[in-house]
């Protein structure tokens, strides 16, 4: 929303969690609508454009959405989407299943991810509702990602916004490791804590797998029990 104002745009944003939303229309003066965007109420040709950055797969009627989305879209506006790619989830299972043994492959029971798009019924969704002109690309892997790095951002970007917060106690919380052989995982776990110096609290964690889960959430409530109430 900054970037968008920066370029000369009025945006609003949406948010589901009430307090994130409120966080950034704080920081960004700007309206951050805090509702389901199944109800959130779009007003015929009020937007130049509307992105729907990782939303479609969590939709239950993708269509539905699309088409109140094109008709909130003024004559020449532009929708952007962005959405995992179907295949590639498809293989991510695959290679899954094989690494760890016992795993069973999840696609269509799914319950965080409700949609998964290819790019031709991706494109398929927005000719159907009516849009036109559309450009569909896959986005390659990033050579560069570097999650040390990234997160290095966050915490200064959050120290220059929010020193109080920047402040308080932080956790390092290691996702997605499923995704790696065991072995690799280790080496990559042990690198991204000594790049960062990191002191704190480690948890490593597969959302998905449910490997973790159990002990960051017992840990995390150990935790909460050790601090001192909140004056009423």
């Amino acid at each position: 929303m900054h970037l968008a104002r920066s370029a000369g745009w009025q945006p609003e944003g949406i948010e589901l969690n009430p307090r994130t939303a409120a966080f950034a229309a704080r920081r960004t003066g700007l309206p951050v609508h805090a509702v389901n965007v199944d109800r959130l109420p779009l007003s015929e040709g009020r937007y130049g454009a509307i992105t729907l950055i990782d939303v479609l797969e969590h939709v239950p009627e993708p269509l539905t959405l699309l088409s109140r989305v094109d008709d909130a879209l003024e004559a020449g506006g532009w929708l952007a989407v962005k959405v995992p790619s179907g295949p590639a989830q498809r293989l991510k299972e695959r290679v899954r299943a094989r690494v760890h043994r016992g795993y069973r492959p999840r696609l269509a029971d799914n319950l965080v991810h409700v949609n998964h798009f290819s790019p031709s019924a991706l494109q398929a969704a927005l000719e159907r509702v009516g849009l036109r002109s559309i450009t569909v690309d896959i986005a390659p892997p990033d050579p560069e990602a570097d999650p040390v790095r990234d997160a290095r951002a966050i915490i200064a970007e959050l120290k220059k916004y929010n020193p109080a917060l920047a402040a308080r106690e932080r956790w390092l919380v290691l996702n997605k490791l499923d995704l790696l052989p065991p072995a690799d995982a280790e080496r990559r776990c042990k690198e991204i804590v000594r790049r960062l110096r990191w002191k704190g609290p480690v948890h490593r964690i597969s959302g998905l797998a449910r490997q973790g889960t159990r002990e960051l959430m017992q840990a995390l409530m150990r935790r909460l029990d050790e601090l001192p109430a909140a004056p009423a």
